[in-house]
């Protein structure tokens, strides 16, 4: 017989990985069931806040990266500069649409290997936790950057926290992969501390 204090384990099963420009983030609630049977939330990380935005984006790696707007908060978790030649975001990508928190490192990790996956072309490699990032063994990132530093570099870095973070870059006129790969390491770094 059906008791109400039970947890519909198959109910919590039901996660879903969300990715794509469509679904930019948003904070995420999950609903666990505790022992008593009480319902509470837990929210997965709050909204950036525009002050965030200098710590995701720090001036020393736009300075490397030769740009010298300020960035801004385009959306949730999402910090933007947009120059035309020289573009550059930051952001959280979402992860969960329900289930519970013990769900999470798995529906993270999913979404790391997709991304990763979809960043694969014919004309750049994909390259995982490159040395040039300066991260330790364990971290998990992959990024993809043009031929001579030119063009749109991604990288995808997966936190410890579970937050799956997305720092793309657009550069017409950098000299070379240098000065590009230096600035994309100061904004991994910063973006383990804001996530």
């Amino acid at each position: 017989m059906w008791d109400p204090g039970e947890v519909n384990l198959f109910a919590l099963v039901g996660v879903g990985v969300v990715l794509g420009a469509a679904a930019a983030g948003s904070a995420l609630a999950l609903v666990e069931r505790s022992d008593d049977a009480i319902a509470t939330t837990t929210v997965l990380t709050e909204d950036m806040s525009a002050r965030q935005c200098t710590t995701a984006v720090p001036p020393e790696a736009m300075q490397t990266l030769g740009i010298v707007a300020r960035p801004g908060l385009t959306g949730r978790n999402e910090c933007q500069v947009s120059l035309g030649s020289r573009d550059l975001l930051v952001s959280r990508r979402p992860l969960l649409s329900g289930g519970s928190a013990a769900d999470l490192p798995v529906a993270a990790r999913q979404a790391f290997e997709i991304a990763c996956g979809l960043l694969a072309d014919g004309s750049s490699d994909v390259e995982r936790s490159p040395a040039w990032l300066a991260l330790g063994p364990d971290s998990l990132t992959c990024a993809r950057t043009p031929v001579a530093g030119r063009g749109i570099s991604e990288v995808f870095l997966l936190t410890d926290e579970h937050s799956l973070v997305e720092i793309r870059v657009l550069q017409l006129d950098l000299p070379g992969a240098g000065p590009l790969r230096e600035g994309l390491a100061g904004l991994v770094s910063a973006a383990e501390v804001v996530w």
